[in-house]
């Protein structure tokens, strides 16, 4: 584990590793320069064009990659070798609900196979809201040059 773990906001120290997993998956697409920039503990997030997904378990989490200056367009275009105008197109958006299902599937695994049993919900896409109130809400930007992807954990229960 890098020093995400050292940077990660007290209290979420333990969702690190899917942190660690979103960037090790979002390399390949968004630039193998990508790292992890600011991480902040947030009461709400701006409503974004993204992908989100929930784990359910012994904790309720919440997953979503967002979209910030071009990044999550570029990575979704990358990773489905096409080139999307905009976040907005349903198959630009369903790539990166794809990207996310990476991301939150691999998480889930890990959990499962460390004996936590948890059921991954398919991502959904569009114009990203969370209408309920996550008890902890971790906002990490990854960035590779210019381009930035917000990814959020929440904690919903």
């Amino acid at each position: 584990m890098s020093n995400v773990l050292y940077q990660m906001p007290k209290g979420m120290e333990g969702y690190a590793q899917i942190l660690e997993g979103a960037v090790k998956t979002l390399k390949p697409y968004l630039g193998e320069a990508a790292k992890v920039g600011d991480i902040k503990l947030v009461n709400t997030f701006p409503v974004s064009y993204g992908a989100n997904q929930i784990i359910e378990g012994e904790k309720k989490i919440l997953c979503a990659l967002l979209e910030k200056n071009g990044g999550l367009l570029f990575a979704a275009g990358n990773f489905a070798g096409e080139n999307f105008r905009a976040i907005d197109e349903e198959d630009a958006l369903d790539a990166a609900g794809e990207l996310l299902n990476y991301i939150s599937g691999s998480y889930a695994a890990d959990l499962s196979m460390n004996g936590t049993q948890c059921e991954l919900l398919p991502p959904d896409y569009g114009n990203v809201d969370v209408s309920y109130k996550p008890k902890q809400l971790c906002s990490a930007e990854i960035r590779s040059g210019e381009k930035k992807v917000d990814f959020l954990i929440g904690v919903l229960g």
